[in-house]
C-alpha cells in the first residue's frame, strides 16, 4: 500500500516556505519601493481589519479586547 504525503509531490509545507530567516534576509535586501509597497499591503489590510474587530467588539460589548489585537499586531 502506498504511503501518500500530506503534500503534492514537490511542494512545500508553510514552515517550509516561511521562516523568519528567510524574511529577514528578503527585507534586508528589498528596495525602499519594495519596502514602502510592504507597508502599503499591511496597512490595507490592517486598517479595516481593526475597524471591523472594533465594530464587533462594541457590539459584543464588554470585555473590551480589541485593544490586545491592536498592540500585538501593531508591534509585529
Amino acid at each position: 500500500m502506498a504511503r501518500h504525503s500530506r503534500h503534492p509531490q514537490g511542494a512545500q509545507s508553510l514552515p517550509d516556505i516561511v521562516n523568519s530567516h528567510a524574511v529577514e534576509s528578503i527585507m534586508k535586501n528589498a528596495s525602499t519601493a519594495q519596502r514602502q509597497l510592504g507597508l502599503r499591503i499591511h496597512a490595507i489590510v490592517f486598517v479595516p481589519v481593526i475597524i471591523v474587530l472594533v465594530i464587533v467588539n462594541l457590539l459584543i460589548g464588554s470585555p473590551y479586547w480589541v485593544h490586545w489585537v491592536l498592540l500585538g499586531w501593531g508591534s509585529a
